[in-house]
């Protein structure tokens, strides 16, 4: 088994606590040291992901559904967002699926 398989396999494993706010403050670090070393338009692009993840919109390639992520609220921020990267605002939004 490659170490991607087993680094996937070992992702859905169940965590205790600490080991979540171990692994979301890597991820924090990590997002925040790479939102600093990002061109402006790309790091305006990166605000939206969560959107790109948990909602649909009115354009040909994310007209499907969206996969959903677990702890994700819809925020009123995303239309406008998607607005100034020349998207049309949300269509859909995932809600509370597992």
């Amino acid at each position: 088994m490659s170490a991607l398989a087993l680094s996937l396999v070992e992702a859905q494993r169940p965590r205790a606590a600490a080991d979540v706010r171990r692994l979301t403050g890597l991820m924090r670090a990590r997002a925040h040291w790479l939102r600093g070393h990002l061109q402006p338009n790309v790091k305006k692009l990166t605000t939206l992901l969560p959107a790109l993840f948990h909602a649909s919109f009115a354009w040909p390639a994310l007209r499907g559904e969206p996969p959903g992520v677990e702890g994700v609220r819809a925020l009123d921020s995303w239309a406008r967002r998607s607005r100034e990267v020349n998207l049309p605002p949300p269509s859909a939004i995932q809600r509370g699926r597992r």
